[in-house]
C-alpha cells in the first residue's frame, strides 16, 4: 500500500514539474528573454565542407554530398558577415576580406554550417629596382596557399620558385605571384646605374655633389664647383682619360662608383669664382655673372672699401692668405665694408640688375671704387639733430669731427655691416603691409612752445608721424601729413619711389594696388598715370573724399608750412641721378637742415654721404639687432644714426650708439603701453601711427 502511494506522489510531482516548465517557457518567450534558434542538425553534416580557408577573391562551391536526396528540397544560403565571406543563392562562397564568417544552409527547420576563414595575401613589394646583376626577394604574405611565380620577361628579371628575382638586361618586367586562384604583381625595373663622385684634386674649397649615371645613357659632367686660387678647372680625369667640364660621357661603368678627379690649369687672368674676368691685357670676358675684377688689395691696416654708386652696382670680394691660398668669398654687397689687414682681397663689380657689362663700362666703374682708412673719416663729435627753425630745438647741435677710430673691424669674410643680412627690409616688391618697414622715430613737440613739450616729455624725445597721421587718415596723403602737423609732431615720415618718367612720389609699397583704386608698379607708371589714381576716404561725418598720391614737392611744402622735420625713406630709385634729385629738391626748398633721409638700402645713404652731400643727415634702417661690426661701420658717418625695429631695442645698443654720438630712433610705437615703456629710455626719437604723447 505504501509503495503504491509513493508511485502516485512521484507521478503527480512529475506532472506538476512539466506544467511549471511549460509555463515558464511560455512566459520567457513572450517576454523576449529567450531567442530560440534552430540547432544544427545532429549527425554528420551533408555539406561537402564544414570549414575551409579562402584567400581574398577566391571562390568555392558549397554543396550537399547526397545530391539526389537534397536536389528537390528548397535550400536557402546565408552568411554571418558578408564583408568577410559572401554566398550566392546556389552556395558559391567568395572571400571578401580578412576574417572569419559562418555560411549556413537551411532546409526547412534544419541548418548546416561551414566556417570560412578568409586570408588577405600581400605581396612584399609592388615595385622593385635592381642594378646590374642585382637580386631581390619577393614574398606573398598572409596565405597558407601554395604560391607559384612567373616573370613576364625572364631576360630582364627572372624569378625562382621561392620568389628570388635576378636582374638581367636593362628594362622592365612584371613578376606575378599566384595563390588560391588569385594573382599579385610586382613591377621590376632593371637599370644599370653607377655613381659619379667628384674629387677636388688640389682644390682649396668648394664641392660638387655626387651624380648618378645610367649605363647606355649620356651623363653631363659638372662644369664647376671646386675652387683653387690662381687656377681654373680644365677638366675631369677618370681611368687615364680627361673630359672637359660639362662634357657628356656614357658607359663608364655598369655599377659601383666612378671617381672623377679635377684637372687644373693656371689662370692667365683674375677670376670671380672661376667666371667672368679681366685678363692680363684688360680685356673683358663676358660670363653668366656679368661681373668684372676691378681691384686687388693687400691692406696693412683696416680699410673701408665701398662704391660710389650703390643704386646701379654691387660688389663682392674673395679673400686670400698672403701666400695666395683661397680663404673665402663674400656675398654681393650693397653697402661698404671694413676689411682687416693680413689678407689679400680681389674685388668684383656687377650691375644690380645683372645686365651685361661692356669693356668701356668696366673701366668707368673701376673709378667708382673707394678705399679709405676709417680713422681718416670724420666721425661725430656731438650728436646731430635736424633743426626746426621756430622750435628752438638742437640750437647747440653742430657737426663735429674727430679722428676717432670706431672700435673693432670686421673679419675678412663676414657679412659686412650695414643691412646686408637684415630681414624685412624696404623691399621694392612690398605690398599689403600697412605696418611694414620704414618707420622712423618721432618726437612730439607742441607747435607753439618747446617748453610745454619738455614738461610732458622730460627726456626731450622727438616724435615722428609714420606716413603722416596714418592711424586716422589714409597713409602718405597730404591730409595725413597736414593732420600730423596740426597734432604737434616733430617730424613726418614718408616713402619715396620715382616714376617711369623720373618724378618722385610718396608711396610705401612698390605697387599702387593696396592704397589706391589702381594697379601696377610705381616705377612702371608715369606721373600722369599716378595723378589719375584716387585714394578713397570717408571722414567721421560720412563725407567721402577722393584723395591723390602726393608728389615729393607737395610733401615738402606741408613740412615747411607746419615747421616739421621731413623724414624721407627712400624705398627705391632707378639711378644715382634720381638719388641726387632727392637731395636737390630738398635744397630747393631750403630744408637741407630740416630733413633726415632714411633707408634700408644703406648703400643709398653711403652714396649721399660720400658723393652727393656729406652734410645731409641720414638714419640707417635695421630690422634686426646690431653687433660690433655694425657699430664700426656706422662710426664712419657723421650727422647720422639708426632707426631700428622696436622689437630689437636693447639698452646695449642705446649705450653703443650714444658712445658714438649717433641718433637712436625706434619704429613703430603702436600703443600707450609701448609709449610709456620707451619714453622712459634715453631714445632720441619714437615713430608712431597716432598721437600717443600729450
Amino acid at each position: 500500500m505504501k509503495k503504491k502511494c509513493e508511485e502516485r506522489m512521484k507521478k503527480t510531482a512529475e506532472k506538476h514539474m512539466r506544467i511549471l516548465t511549460a509555463a515558464l517557457l511560455a512566459t520567457s518567450v513572450t517576454a523576449g528573454m529567450i531567442h530560440a534558434e534552430p540547432a544544427q542538425a545532429a549527425g554528420k553534416s551533408p555539406l561537402n565542407r564544414t570549414s575551409m580557408t579562402l584567400v581574398k577573391g577566391q571562390k568555392y562551391q558549397l554543396k550537399f554530398t547526397n545530391a539526389k536526396k537534397y536536389s528537390r528540397k528548397k535550400i536557402s544560403w546565408s552568411t554571418s558577415n558578408k564583408k568577410v565571406a559572401a554566398v550566392s543563392k546556389n552556395g558559391t562562397v567568395r572571400g571578401a576580406s580578412k576574417g572569419k564568417a559562418v555560411i549556413t544552409a537551411k532546409i526547412g527547420k534544419k541548418q548546416y554550417r561551414c566556417t570560412v576563414s578568409v586570408q588577405q595575401p600581400v605581396l612584399s613589394a609592388k615595385t622593385m629596382t635592381l642594378g646590374y646583376k642585382g637580386t631581390g626577394t619577393l614574398a606573398l604574405k598572409g596565405t597558407g596557399k601554395k604560391v607559384t611565380w612567373h616573370s613576364s620577361s625572364a631576360k630582364v628579371a627572372a624569378v625562382s620558385s621561392r620568389g628570388k628575382v635576378t636582374a638581367g638586361r636593362q628594362g622592365t618586367a612584371v613578376i606575378t605571384a599566384k595563390a588560391g586562384g588569385q594573382s599579385y604583381r610586382c613591377k621590376v625595373t632593371v637599370s644599370w646605374k653607377y655613381r659619379i663622385r667628384y674629387e677636388g684634386g688640389g682644390a682649396e674649397s668648394g664641392s660638387v655633389p655626387d651624380g648618378t649615371a645610367v649605363y647606355g645613357k649620356k651623363y653631363k659632367l659638372a662644369k664647376s664647383g671646386f675652387l683653387r686660387a690662381g687656377y681654373e678647372l680644365a677638366g675631369w680625369r677618370v681611368k687615364g682619360k680627361t673630359y672637359k667640364p660639362g662634357a657628356s660621357v656614357s658607359d663608364l661603368a655598369k655599377k659601383g662608383t666612378v671617381r672623377m678627379t679635377a684637372v687644373w690649369k693656371k689662370k692667365k687672368g683674375l677670376g670671380l669664382f672661376d667666371t667672368g674676368r679681366l685678363d692680363e691685357k684688360g680685356v673683358y670676358r663676358s660670363s653668366t655673372w656679368h661681373a668684372a675684377m676691378i681691384q686687388t688689395e693687400a691692406p696693412s691696416s683696416p680699410v673701408y672699401y665701398s662704391l660710389d654708386d650703390f643704386v646701379s652696382y654691387e660688389f663682392a670680394y674673395c679673400t686670400y692668405r698672403k701666400n695666395g691660398t683661397f680663404v673665402s668669398r663674400s656675398k654681393w654687397q650693397k653697402h661698404g665694408v671694413i676689411l682687416n689687414a693680413g689678407y689679400k682681397y680681389r674685388f668684383y663689380v656687377r650691375r644690380r640688375d645683372k645686365a651685361k657689362l661692356s669693356s668701356t663700362k668696366i673701366r668707368q666703374i673701376s673709378g667708382l671704387f673707394r678705399k679709405e682708412k676709417p680713422e681718416n673719416r670724420s666721425s661725430a663729435a656731438e650728436k646731430w639733430i635736424p633743426l626746426v627753425d621756430d622750435f628752438g630745438l638742437a640750437d647747440e647741435s653742430q657737426n663735429g669731427t674727430t679722428e676717432e677710430n670706431a672700435g673693432g673691424t670686421q673679419t675678412e669674410n663676414s657679412e659686412e655691416s650695414g643691412n646686408e643680412n637684415q630681414t624685412g627690409t624696404a623691399n621694392e616688391g612690398q605690398t599689403g603691409n600697412p605696418e611694414g618697414t620704414a618707420d622712423e622715430g618721432q618726437t612730439g613737440n607742441s607747435e607753439e612752445n618747446s617748453d610745454e613739450t619738455s614738461e610732458a616729455n622730460p627726456n626731450d624725445q622727438l616724435y615722428i608721424a609714420h606716413r603722416g597721421l596714418s592711424a586716422e587718415y589714409p597713409e602718405n596723403t597730404v591730409l595725413a601729413f597736414e593732420e600730423a602737423g596740426k597734432a604737434g609732431f616733430w617730424g613726418i615720415e614718408t616713402d619715396l619711389y620715382n616714376t617711369k618718367d623720373g618724378k618722385l612720389v610718396c608711396m610705401h609699397d612698390a605697387t599702387v594696388n593696396r592704397t589706391t583704386d589702381g594697379t601696377g608698379k610705381v616705377m612702371d607708371m608715369t606721373k600722369k598715370q599716378i595723378d589719375a589714381l584716387r585714394i578713397p576716404y570717408t571722414d567721421k561725418n560720412g563725407v567721402r573724399q577722393e584723395l591723390k598720391v602726393p608728389s615729393f614737392e607737395e610733401y615738402l611744402s606741408v613740412c615747411k608750412e607746419y615747421h616739421v622735420v621731413a623724414v624721407l625713406e627712400i624705398k627705391q630709385v632707378s639711378s644715382k641721378e634720381m638719388l641726387k634729385k632727392v637731395v636737390d629738391t630738398i635744397k630747393a626748398y631750403g630744408m637741407e637742415k630740416q630733413c633726415m633721409i632714411i633707408s634700408f638700402e644703406t648703400g643709398y645713404l653711403e652714396d649721399i654721404k660720400n658723393t652727393i652731400d656729406p652734410d645731409i643727415g641720414v638714419l640707417f634702417l635695421y630690422n634686426r639687432t646690431l653687433d660690433s661690426a655694425d657699430y664700426t661701420y656706422l662710426s664712419l658717418f657723421s650727422d647720422a644714426g639708426v632707426s631700428q625695429n622696436a622689437s630689437c631695442f636693447t639698452e646695449n645698443t642705446e649705450k653703443e650708439l650714444e658712445k658714438r654720438k649717433l641718433i637712436y630712433c625706434i619704429y613703430t610705437v603702436k600703443t600707450q603701453k609701448q609709449y610709456q615703456k620707451y619714453s622712459e629710455t634715453d631714445l632720441d626719437m619714437l615713430t608712431m601711427n597716432e598721437k600717443l604723447f600729450s
